[in-house]
């Protein structure tokens, strides 16, 4: 236990000895030169008087520790679910995407048909056809692509969910129509970084460092300790347990540091430097906090105005794409400017799917970086503090 040092200890022992005392030293006859059986029952109490708070600071320090472990914990939750939304976030992309694959495939086979008709009344030769059935083949191939994409994607999400790639086979398909974006605020308080489990792994990773200074301190203090023994010892009586084998003791015990070869100092300049240390990676942790929810409020900042220019594009590429097949049904332009105009509105289709996949994994992104759902007030991870940590205080408390 962590608080064992501040408590008393209590003891036990029991022997039983077999003894030859010689005849030449201290022991006179008939003693010196007999056996002896000696029997000896004693009940041991300690109590170290913690005068300096060594202890109370070892102690603090241990549940520092402790804590940071348990926030360090919590940020791999929040990494691990981070990852999952990200992979089902792929996954509902992957699936639109494979939606615009499978309409590629029918418009092609509908300009296939198309094409036939085209050349029975001579307005396009086999050449035309040749295209046409190419074409409609290559949308086919890229269909069966991203059927094996979406199931190697369904196979991680299995595995990061925890039961095994076959468990991701069995998720419903999401669709991105119905994955909810809602809009930032129009100010994010940046308290809210206090919430980061990393940041508050750090910033615990500070507190057992000043205990440690602490401890360091106090070591250069005496250590007074309280002890007692009571008991029987016999060697005469077959029953040691009688009011003459009883033996009591009691006394305090000091013990100071007097030369130890700079030992204690050393130990007291590596917990200062451990200290500063864990400040500078608190801080670090700090602004790299700052800075990635920067770079993902100013990412969904930037995509919020692409996606009204994406979708004017995506229209006019329709609108086009519409056009140009009809007069190529009609017999007014050639089979080239239809796949041109088919490229162009995948590509357009592609790119808003894209960017909206972005923008999500954008929230996401700042989701984590605000700390997600952790709450270390809820977790009993939470500390009581004036100011956060500098590492000039570290030098000024020296």
């Amino acid at each position: 236990s962590k608080g064992a040092p501040l408590l008393p200890t209590v003891t036990a022992d029991a022997s039983f000895t077999r003894n030859l005392f010689p005849e030449t030293t201290i022991y006179p006859p008939p003693y010196g030169g007999s056996w002896y059986n000696e029997k000896k029952a004693f009940l041991n109490l300690g109590y170290e008087l913690d005068l300096w708070g060594k202890n109370h600071a070892a102690l603090a320090q241990a549940v520092s520790q402790q804590k940071a472990a348990e926030a360090a914990a919590q940020e791999t939750r929040l990494v691990l679910a981070s990852s999952i939304a990200s992979t089902y976030n792929q996954l509902a992309t992957e699936y639109a995407l494979h939606d615009i694959a499978q309409r590629t495939v029918n418009q092609r086979e509908s300009l296939q048909r198309i094409t036939a008709d085209r050349v029975k009344t001579g307005l396009d030769t086999q050449i035309e056809r040749n295209q046409s059935q190419g074409s409609s083949a290559e949308a086919r191939a890229q269909l069966v692509q991203s059927e094996g994409q979406i199931t190697l994607t369904r196979q991680q999400l299995g595995v990061l969910i925890g039961k095994g790639p076959d468990r991701g086979l069995q998720i419903a398909a999401p669709r991105m129509a119905t994955l909810i974006t809602p809009e930032l605020p129009a100010q994010l308080p940046l308290n809210l970084l206090g919430r980061r489990p990393d940041i508050v792994a750090a910033r615990w990773q500070v507190e057992a460092a000043t205990r440690d200074i602490d401890v360091a301190k106090a070591r250069f203090y005496p250590d007074i300790n309280l002890s007692a023994m009571i008991g029987f010892d016999s060697l005469l009586n077959s029953n040691p347990f009688t009011a003459s084998s009883k033996s009591i003791a009691f006394g305090p015990a000091i013990s100071l540091p007097i030369f130890e070869g700079g030992a204690l100092r050393a130990n007291l300049k590596g917990s200062y430097a451990s200290y500063d240390m864990a400040v500078a990676s608190y801080n670090q942790t700090l602004n790299e906090a700052y800075g990635d929810v920067a770079r993902q409020i100013t990412g969904i900042r930037s995509i919020d105005r692409q996606l009204p220019i994406r979708r004017e594009a995506l229209a006019s590429s329709q609108r086009a794409y519409d056009l140009a097949r009809e007069r190529y049904r009609i017999g007014l332009t050639s089979q080239l400017v239809v796949l041109n105009a088919e490229t162009a509105l995948l590509g357009q289709q592609q790119a808003l799917i894209n960017l909206e996949a972005s923008k999500r994994n954008q929230q996401i992104g700042l989701f984590k970086a605000l700390g997600g759902g952790f709450d270390a007030q809820q977790a009993g991870l939470a500390i009581v503090t004036t100011a956060a940590p500098s590492s000039p205080a570290a030098t000024k408390a020296r």
